[in-house]
């Protein structure tokens, strides 16, 4: 299958699902898969001469701090919010070079 999605990624054929249980919300987990905890024990795990793999018992070497599902709402909640905000402010910020570039055009613009 083909995405348009807004970033960059791949995959191969070689994919796993992990599909929480009722007790861990599907949203921290997500979360937890983007942290540098989880990153470093996957890379840590990994092995390949080209194309590094993990083995599905690997997994099961991987700890997850789960807390109760509550919390876990609220956690994954709450991080939702504040990257939502971190992508806003990286957008605005994108905005300034061209807002300057508007501004000294003005500001010469007017000097003539």
């Amino acid at each position: 299958a083909h995405q348009h999605l807004p970033f960059e990624c791949s995959f191969g054929a070689f994919c796993g699902l992990l599909r929480p249980e009722k007790l861990i919300f599907s949203g921290f987990i997500a979360h937890f898969t983007k942290s540098s905890l989880y990153r470093n024990k996957i890379s840590s795990l990994s092995a390949g001469a080209n194309i590094n793999n993990i083995k599905p018992a690997s997994f099961d070497l991987i700890n997850i701090p789960i807390p109760p599902l509550a919390e876990q709402k609220i956690i994954a909640e709450k991080l939702d919010t504040l990257l939502g905000q971190v992508d806003s402010t990286k957008a605005r910020f994108e905005q300034i070079p061209q807002i300057v570039k508007r501004f000294r055009q003005a500001v010469l613009g007017g000097a003539v």
